[in-house]
């Protein structure tokens, strides 16, 4: 499916029509009995809704879930997907457990819901207003968004493991929380939890492995492991990105160790499946950096969401419906490295600890944005979540501080990524280590055991220790990788000089002109601190500026200062 949407009568004034009812209009809705109902994503246990609910269909299972579980239904559906369920008087909205595909709501004379942020634009059913809130959040901790409001001011979003109820009559919205991490005591044995560690992914790739043909490849820890366990299926092929003359300009770093070739060559001559490289140049990189914001429907990653878009339709072209991504592992194991390196820990979110860098950069007229209050309100909203066993060590809470953290906010960004970049290629793109029950065991698991050996992610190289090459099972983590060619630098910098030029960009009312004029001119040099995660510096910052350019023209933002 495509996306759905769910608007009151009241809100379309004579927009294109959309399927109808009595009550509402639908789009992308299915309907059984007195509901209408939509799921946009995979439902991963729809034999065991069936079962469950002594069903033979899935329209069936979902009416007669709802009859028995009423608003407790989402509970027992596993997936990656956003959900909407309406019966004549309520409007019922969810996202998944571990918020994998997008879904916002809104109220502005009316309801509206839906899972694709273009299509509620296109319908007419906000008005794309940024106040100073939504910049608040641009540049406190862009581009990531709060998991409950974008940055428009009447479009929000439930957060993952979050469910939403309108009520026609009241025209009320109520959400609630049905999943959360719950910290519990671990009584396995390192050999027992090792084994369960084995045995939940492998179970979680099993289940996923009908619906794809093959998988990413980078040569790191996680893609090695789908690939390892995907590659007993026939046909079962991997892929990979490469940027033009990257391997001559690379330089490592902190975060970016090691170039992928060398350890995805290992897999292939280990496993023998077909593997493809496909590599995107600079000027392709540059122009996919527009077309990935509107893919998204907000500023992203930059060029890293314009490479993988491409990357999706490369693959999509090659035949290919779905694939598997090793997404969401270092969130489940502790794999940052603000997690455990000490002159990374901070108060804040470590993916954005220079708020003052970032306010330098701004208008006259928004160097009073609250930015560093705004991310540290909401670190401290998120960390009150955490609960703290008796017996937990100071390691421990502050793994499950920094899972807590780097769930709500820095996977949401890349699980929204992913969706909608996969969504723009018309590809599936599954992620077998975004399991409610691999993140449920994980996040129990002590940090003497999940840092085995001194190693992040030890207590997963440990599971899969003999069915990798060991290069691979010891490579340090890299994250996705980026260009490092400084001919990628000068094209985005013209691009962004150029978007500059017109008197009414949205650039002249949020930057100062001078500093934004040095950035460009130093190729995003001046700018010393990523802005955002691992890789978002130098040109990376340019194109993201870019994007916020091309998201304001495009979607007629007005920004209310």
């Amino acid at each position: 499916m495509n996306g759905f949407l769910f608007a009151t009568k009241t809100m379309l004034k004579d927009k294109r029509p959309i399927v109808q009812s009595k009550a509402g209009n639908f789009c992308g809705f299915e309907a059984y009995g007195n509901i209408h109902f939509a799921i946009d994503g995979t439902l991963f246990n729809e034999a065991e809704l069936l079962e469950q609910t002594q069903t033979t269909t899935l329209p069936e299972a979902i009416y007669c879930g709802w009859q028995k579980w009423g608003e407790d239904l989402v509970s027992h559906m596993r997936g990656a997907f956003a959900f909407a369920l309406f019966d004549e008087s309520t409007f019922y909205f969810a996202k998944d457990a571990l918020g994998l595909h997008p879904l916002y709501y809104g109220m502005k004379d009316g309801f509206f819901c839906g899972s694709d942020i273009n299509q509620l634009y296109e319908m007419g059913l906000f008005e794309p207003v940024v106040d100073r809130d939504g910049l608040t959040q641009l540049f406190a901790i862009g581009p990531a968004m709060d998991e409950h409001q974008t940055l428009y001011r009447d479009v929000r979003m439930p957060a993952m493991g979050e469910y939403g109820v309108y009520q026609l009559k009241s025209g009320q919205v109520e959400t609630h929380v049905y999943y959360e991490l719950r910290a519990c005591r671990h009584e396995d044995t390192f050999e027992q939890t090792v084994q369960k560690v084995r045995d939940l992914i492998t179970a979680s790739i099993h289940e996923q492995l009908p619906y794809v043909q093959g998988s990413l490849l980078s040569g790191g820890l996680d893609s090695s492991i789908l690939c390892a366990v995907g590659a007993k299926q026939e046909g079962f092929r991997t892929y990979a990105l490469d940027y033009e003359g990257n391997s001559e300009h690379f330089v490592g770093n902190t975060f970016q160790v090691s170039l992928d070739a060398h350890y995805i060559d290992l897999m292939v001559k280990r496993f023998g499946f077909p593997h493809q490289l496909f590599t995107i140049s600079q000027q392709t990189l540059c122009d996919e950096v527009a077309n990935a914001c509107l893919k998204r429907g907000f500023p992203g990653m930059a060029d890293v969401d314009a490479s993988m878009l491409w990357l999706f339709q490369r693959i999509k072209e090659d035949g290919v419906h779905a694939v598997f991504s090793g997404e969401c592992s270092d969130e489940a194991f502790c794999g940052y490295p603000w997690e455990y390196r000490e002159e990374l820990q901070c108060d804040t979110f470590p993916w954005t600890r220079y708020s003052m860098d970032r306010v330098r950069l701004l208008h006259e007229d928004l160097k009073d944005l609250p930015l560093a209050e705004y991310a540290k309100k909401r670190y401290d909203q998120t960390v009150a979540k955490v609960q703290r066993l008796a017996e937990d060590s100071e390691a421990d809470y502050r793994a499950r501080v920094h899972t807590m953290l780097v769930v709500h906010w820095f996977m949401q960004t890349l699980t929204v990524r992913q969706a909608t970049m996969s969504d723009g290629a018309g590809l599936r793109v599954f992620a077998p280590f975004a399991d409610p029950r691999i993140f449920d065991y994980a996040y129990n698991i002590p940090w003497t055991m999940k840092f085995a050996d001194g190693e992040e992610k030890g207590i997963l190289r440990k599971a899969f220790a003999e069915a990798l090459p060991d290069a691979i099972l010891h490579r340090k983590k890299n994250p996705y990788p980026k260009t490092h060619h400084p001919h990628y630098a000068k094209l985005i910098a013209a691009k962004l000089k150029e978007a500059c030029a017109d008197p009414d960009s949205v650039l002249h009312q949020l930057f100062d002109a001078q500093k934004l004029h040095a950035l460009i001119e130093s190729g995003g040099e001046s700018y010393q601190q990523p802005w955002y995660g691992q890789l978002m510096s130098g040109p990376q910052l340019l194109a993201y500026l870019y994007q916020i350019h091309v998201w304001a023209n495009h979607y007629q933002v007005r920004i209310e200062k």
